[in-house]
C-alpha cells in the first residue's frame, strides 16, 4: 500500500471519529484537520529516519514539492524529540491537537510563509484526494456542514479552488436529500390535511341525517384553530376542490352541484341550473369559477362567491334580488 493510500485512509478513520469536531469548525481548521489526519501517523512512535513511516512521509512531501510544510514538520519533529528526551511523551489526541493547533498558527500567521504553508497543505490534500476521503467517510449531517465549510475554504482562497468541484456533487446530494424531506412532511401534512375534510364531511353528513341544524358560528373560532390555506391545493388530481384548498365542489344526479366548506364541513352554495344529473365539477385555478357538467348535454360556468352574482344581477334589474333569486 502506498503512503498517498495510507493518508488517504487515515483521513476517512479520523473523519469517522471526530466528524462531529470537523464540522463545527472553521473551514481553515477542516483543512488543518484533514492534513494533521494524514500526517499523525508518522509523529506516533520513533522519530528517527530508520522509521518507514516517517521516512516514506518526509520522502513524499519532498516529491510533492511542498518545501514550506516539509519545514514546519521538521521543526515540529525536533521539538518533539526533545520533548521526549526530557521524559514528556504526550498522548496520541495531545499529539494531534498539539499538530494542528500549531499548523494553524502558521496558517494564520500572514505573510509569504503562512501563504506557502496553505499552498502546500492544498497540494497535499489533492493528492491524497484527503477531500472526498472525507465527504465519503461522513455520516449525512457532518458531510453536509463539511461540504459547506470546504466550499467556503475555497472561495476564500485560490489555491484551494480545485475543492469547489469536489464538493459540488455532495452539495448536489445535500439539496437531494433535503427536497425529500421537504417532500415528506408535505406528504404528510397533505395526509392530516385530507383525514381533516373527510372527518368533518362525514360528521356533517351525520347531522344533516339527524336533523341537526348545520350553521357554523365563527365567533369561537380562532385563526391558528384552521389548517393552514397559503399552500397549493394538496389533493393532487381532484380538481374539485379549489385551488387554496378550502372549498370543495361536488355533484348530484338531481341536477345540482353543491360547494362545501372543506373545514367546517359547511354547504356555502347549491347551485342550480342542469335538466340532468351532474357528472362533473372544476374549480378554475384562481378559484372564482366553478365549471359543471351534466347529463344534458351541457356544461355551464358558475361565478363565485355568490355577491359577485348578485352585484351583477343588481346592476341588471331595478329592485334588490335576493340571494334565492341569483342562485336560480
Amino acid at each position: 500500500m502506498t503512503s498517498l493510500d495510507s493518508m488517504h485512509n487515515t483521513i476517512r478513520q479520523a473523519v469517522r471519529r471526530q466528524g462531529t469536531q470537523l464540522a463545527q469548525a472553521t473551514p481553515s481548521a477542516i483543512a488543518v484537520g484533514l492534513a494533521g489526519a494524514a500526517l499523525l501517523p508518522a509523529l506516533l512512535g520513533d522519530l528517527s529516519l530508520a522509521s518507514p513511516v516517517l521516512a516514506g512521509t518526509l520522502g513524499l512531501l519532498g516529491e510533492l514539492g511542498t518545501g514550506a510544510l516539509l519545514n514546519f514538520i521538521s521543526d515540529f519533529l525536533k521539538r518533539l524529540g526533545e520533548k521526549q528526551q526530557a521524559g514528556q511523551t504526550p498522548t496520541e489526541a495531545e499529539l494531534r491537537e498539539q499538530l494542528e493547533h500549531e499548523l494553524l498558527e502558521h496558517w494564520e500567521a500572514g505573510g509569504e510563509t503562512a501563504a506557502a504553508l496553505r499552498a502546500d497543505v492544498s497540494r497535499l490534500l489533492q493528492a491524497v484526494q484527503g477531500v472526498e476521503a472525507a465527504l465519503a467517510a461522513a455520516t449525512a449531517d457532518v458531510k453536509e456542514a463539511l461540504a459547506h465549510g470546504l466550499a467556503d475554504l475555497g472561495g476564500r482562497f485560490d489555491e484551494f479552488g480545485w475543492i469547489l468541484d469536489e464538493v459540488r456533487q455532495a452539495l448536489a446530494e445535500v439539496r437531494t436529500r433535503q427536497a425529500l424531506q421537504l417532500a415528506l412532511q408535505r406528504e404528510q401534512l397533505d395526509l392530516q390535511r385530507q383525514q381533516l375534510v373527510k372527518t368533518n364531511l362525514i360528521l356533517h353528513l351525520q347531522q344533516v341525517r339527524a336533523g341537526v341544524p348545520t350553521s357554523v358560528s365563527t365567533a369561537d373560532t380562532k385563526d391558528e384553530d384552521l389548517p393552514p390555506a397559503d399552500v397549493p391545493c394538496p389533493y393532487k388530481g381532484l380538481a374539485a376542490f379549489s385551488s387554496d384548498g378550502t372549498r370543495l365542489a361536488t355533484a348530484s344526479f338531481d341536477g345540482t352541484a353543491k360547494v362545501w366548506n372543506v373545514t367546517t364541513g359547511q354547504e356555502l352554495l347549491t347551485l342550480t341550473g342542469h335538466q340532468g344529473g351532474v357528472t362533473g365539477v372544476v374549480f378554475s385555478p384562481d378559484g372564482t369559477r366553478l365549471v359543471t357538467t351534466s347529463q344534458d348535454g351541457t356544461a355551464r360556468v358558475y361565478v363565485l362567491p355568490i355577491e359577485e352574482l348578485m352585484a351583477l344581477a343588481r346592476s341588471r334589474v331595478t329592485r334588490s334580488l335576493t340571494v334565492e333569486e341569483c342562485r336560480q
